[in-house]
C-alpha cells in the first residue's frame, strides 16, 4: 500500500512540474519583454497630439520628503503668456536622467511633439519652432544652458524652465 502512494506522489509532482514549465513557456511565448516595453514606451495612435506643449500639465507640487525619492519639475513658458507646470519622480526617468530624457516622457504624457537639432543645439517643441526672432531657452535652477543638451544630466529637485523668448 505504501507503494502506491509512493508512486503517486512521484506521477503528482512529474504531472505538476510540466503543467508549470508549459505554463511559463506559453507565457513567454504570449508576452515577450519587447511586447510590453512597446506597450509602455510607444506613443498610443489614438492620442491627439496637440501643437501647444502649454496646453496641458502635469498637476500637483511635488512632496518634499528627503526618506523617499525626489522630483524634477518643467515649467514650459510659451510665447502667448500661457505656461504648463509639470512635476515628475525622479525615479520615473531612471538612472542618471538627461534633459532630453525629461522633456521626452512629458511630452509622451502632455501629447506634443519636439524635435531636437543637435547640430544647431535648438529646440522645435509643438508649433513654436526656433526661428531668427524667438528661441527655446532652458534653464536649471535658474542657470541658463548653453552645453549641448544631450549632455546634460538632471539631477534630484531641479527646478527646469523652458521659455520661448
Amino acid at each position: 500500500m505504501k507503494d502506491i502512494f509512493k508512486g503517486f506522489w512521484v506521477y503528482l509532482l512529474a504531472i505538476a512540474t510540466l503543467c508549470f514549465l508549459g505554463t511559463l513557456i506559453q507565457y513567454r511565448r504570449k508576452f515577450p519583454t519587447s511586447s510590453f516595453n512597446n506597450l509602455i514606451i510607444e506613443q498610443s495612435q489614438f492620442a491627439f497630439l496637440t501643437n501647444d506643449p502649454c496646453s496641458k500639465a502635469i498637476y500637483g507640487d511635488p512632496v518634499i520628503d528627503d526618506r523617499i525619492d525626489s522630483w524634477i519639475k518643467m515649467n514650459i513658458y510659451c510665447s502667448d503668456n500661457t505656461s504648463s507646470t509639470n512635476s515628475l519622480r525622479y525615479n520615473a526617468l531612471g538612472q542618471g536622467p538627461g534633459l532630453l530624457d525629461v522633456l521626452t516622457l512629458i511630452s509622451k504624457i502632455n501629447n506634443f511633439s519636439y524635435l531636437y537639432h543637435q547640430d544647431r543645439n535648438t529646440l522645435d517643441i509643438g508649433n513654436l519652432e526656433t526661428n531668427n526672432e524667438n528661441q527655446w531657452n532652458i534653464y536649471i535652477n535658474k542657470k541658463l544652458i548653453r552645453v549641448p543638451l544631450n549632455t546634460v544630466i538632471v539631477n534630484k529637485k531641479d527646478n527646469i524652465d523652458l521659455i520661448f523668448e
